[in-house]
């Protein structure tokens, strides 16, 4: 579904997942940049966006690692390699983007805090990289630095610190790795290496991994949260574990979880935000974490949470970002931490934010 900058409807879906957006599109990226992780060829940190070449569709930033994929349907990975999650393998290191592979058929990638990678073929799912607490879904714990297929029709994936969630193309929800927290939302904590389905229901819509917390919303727009709570991140008003999900009052269109705050779209386009707020990464002009969200003034497509680091689309593509601004995260071209949202020149179509770095794609 082609979405263009004059359109006046977005896309359902696009609200929800990353899908294939304009034909053309420029990635940008900025932050920090130790492992090569900003893909540039240097390991220079970057306050302002820098571009790369190519057109690009799709992309996933996490911990020193960035994912993309171009519109010819090719997979690129580029930055810290160490458990092999590049997929390229073998354990080098890029500070410039690598094809994996030579499919031209991909139609998602996902990255997450942990060195874990996952992507789409259709319905078709990928996984490789750390494997430690079996986050890779594959029945052991053998790490890969190479894609391996999951069994299974699937439509989307995401994932957080050694775990790893997904919807498969009925609708319901999976998840499998470590669970210490409650975070695979099963009612207890027991790692698993292979899915286990989430409850019974076949009506989930989206699904999102933060750190240690789990984040879904359901085809009737209700979101629900389980998993890790310290300092409100669930967003249920208190500050206690649920290791199986709990509704969060209201109806969504997205939600993003970062390391430790988790930002959400309703479906009147207001943006929400809640847990911890040490670098002013809730918005709300403050540095006092919030249990319960609260809101972030103005109309909202689409948002971003990274490790201190909130990203978010208004309607009119322009690209707003606030919180911690250490090595130039924010990409507003100072250090500054903000506490409200400042604007980054440029229409924007998709954003991603990192641990430390972030990226974009520009409006063609």
């Amino acid at each position: 579904h082609p979405i263009k900058a004059s359109a006046g409807v977005i896309p359902f879906g696009f609200l929800r997942k990353p899908i294939t957006p304009s034909p053309i599109g420029t990635l940008w990226t900025w932050g920090k940049n130790d492992s090569g992780e900003l893909g540039d060829g240097t390991v220079n940190h970057r306050s302002s966006p820098v571009q790369l070449a190519g057109s690009w569709q799709q992309i996933s930033a996490e911990f020193r690692h960035q994912s993309a994929i171009k519109t010819d349907g090719t997979l690129w990975h580029w930055g810290s390699n160490n458990d092999g999650k590049l997929g390229l393998g073998n354990f080098t290191a890029y500070s410039s983007p690598v094809q994996v592979g030579a499919d031209t058929t991909w139609t998602e990638t996902t990255v997450t805090v942990d060195s874990l990678s996952a992507g789409l073929k259709g319905d078709q799912l990928y996984m490789w990289g750390s494997n430690f607490s079996g986050q890779l879904g594959l029945g052991d714990t053998s790490y890969r630095t190479s894609p391996v297929q999951l069994a299974g029709s699937w439509q989307q994936v995401s994932g957080g610190l050694v775990f790893s969630l997904g919807i498969r193309t009925d609708n319901t929800l999976w998840s499998w790795g470590g669970n210490a927290q409650g975070q695979l939302g099963h009612g207890n904590t027991t790692n698993r290496s292979s899915p286990v389905q989430v409850g019974s229901d076949s009506n989930w819509i989206f699904v999102d991994g933060a750190r240690m917390s789990s984040f879904g919303i359901r085809s009737d727009g209700t979101l629900w949260a389980w998993g890790y709570n310290s300092g409100g991140v669930l967003g249920d008003g208190t500050v206690v574990n649920k290791s199986s999900p709990v509704q969060i009052a209201g109806k969504w269109l997205t939600v993003s979880g970062g390391q430790w705050h988790v930002l959400g779209i309703k479906t009147d386009h207001t943006l929400w935000a809640w847990g911890n707020n040490w670098s002013g990464e809730l918005g709300d002009g403050t540095t006092f974490g919030k249990s319960s969200p609260v809101q972030v003034p103005g109309t909202w497509l689409k948002v971003s949470a990274g490790d201190g680091i909130s990203m978010a689309l208004r309607s009119d593509y322009t690209l707003w970002v606030w919180g911690n601004n250490g090595n130039g995260r924010l990409g507003d071209g100072t250090t500054t931490n903000r506490t409200s949202p400042v604007q980054v020149a440029g229409s924007w179509i998709q954003i991603s934010a990192g641990a430390e770095s972030a990226m974009g794609i520009k409006i063609v």
